[in-house]
């Protein structure tokens, strides 16, 4: 299957994700018929995941908007915009006792410009999976999962960051040619990740969790061949009427062949759906950009699906 055609099938998957996550969360109607209780302990499509979003975590799903101020040149850019669309779908829930089981699917599509070149695609970075959620109590939760990420370079961030070169025929000046060197390399990143996380909710305020998996035929093979994550988060509501609550968040993910990059974000919230950041990275980048050291912070608006 051809590069652009895997991407035009996990850009669909995802806004078909958030479609179904918007028709769900803002349609009364959907809200009654849209979901089948067969029995107290089975549900088809919950309207409500019992999963609450990773604030901190770059690669979990939402909507939204940002602008990101790169302060190293890596990335041979300085200011981006980025967008980003996906969604969680929770498909079935069943209760055993008082643990629930939850089966979902998600979906995250992330795209990077170049703002002092608006033609410019830097990246794009596409997940799809399927998540297991399973709350043990009120305060243990965990989650297995299996997801697909595909990640590619814009053509225009290609061709704009190359440089012509001369080749001079010494005997027959008029037999000279040129050739392009290319500064940026072009790196279809791709792999399949197995993985599991443990969520503890301290109290009403901290959460903390941590976790890890196996990367399964990654490309290129100095990915690493497995992962680890960990993070914590902090919510103070401070408006009941309007559930505005302050957040800040950390996360830390690295493989077995990469350091650990370090996520920060920082903000405020509305009914844990709608959320107003301020964000800091100082890791590996984006996309194909992974074996490279980059530092960013910048501003962001999220809907949390």
């Amino acid at each position: 299957m051809g590069v652009k055609r895997m991407r035009k099938i996990i850009t669909l998957t995802c806004f078909f994700i958030l479609f179904l996550t918007f028709f769900r969360s803002n349609s009364g109607f959907a809200l009654e018929e849209s979901r089948y209780t067969i029995s107290d302990n089975f549900q088809i499509l919950p309207y409500e995941s019992i999963f609450k979003q990773l604030m901190a975590d770059p690669a979990s799903p939402r909507m939204g908007a940002g602008y990101t101020n790169y302060t190293s040149a890596t990335l041979s850019m300085r200011n981006a915009l980025d967008f980003s669309i996906g969604g969680i779908i929770p498909l079935v829930r069943i209760n055993i006792g008082d643990i629930k089981v939850e089966a979902g699917a998600m979906g995250l599509g992330l795209l990077g410009f170049d703002l002092d070149r608006l033609t410019d695609e830097v990246y794009s970075d596409f997940y799809l999976g399927m998540p297991i959620f399973v709350q043990l109590t009120d305060k243990f939760m965990f989650m297995i999962r299996c997801y697909h990420r595909s990640s590619h370079i814009g053509d225009e961030t290609i061709m704009n960051r190359s440089e012509s070169e001369v080749i001079l025929d010494p005997d027959d000046p008029a037999n000279s040619s040129s050739r392009i060197n290319w500064i940026v390399e072009r790196i279809n990143l791709s792999y399949i990740l197995f993985d599991t996380l443990l969520f503890y909710q301290i109290n009403s305020i901290f959460r903390i969790y941590g976790g890890g998996g196996w990367v399964s035929d990654p490309d290129p093979y100095r990915y690493g061949a497995s992962v680890y994550q960990i993070g914590a988060e902090a919510n103070c509501l401070f408006s009941e009427s309007i559930g505005a609550s302050f957040f800040s968040a950390v996360d830390l993910k690295g493989t077995s062949m990469i350091a650990p990059g370090v996520s920060v974000k920082t903000g405020v919230k509305f009914f844990d759906k709608i959320a107003f950041l301020f964000n800091f990275y100082d890791g590996y980048g984006p996309a194909q950009f992974f074996d490279q050291r980059i530092t960013s912070y910048g501003v962001a608006f999220d809907i949390l699906m």
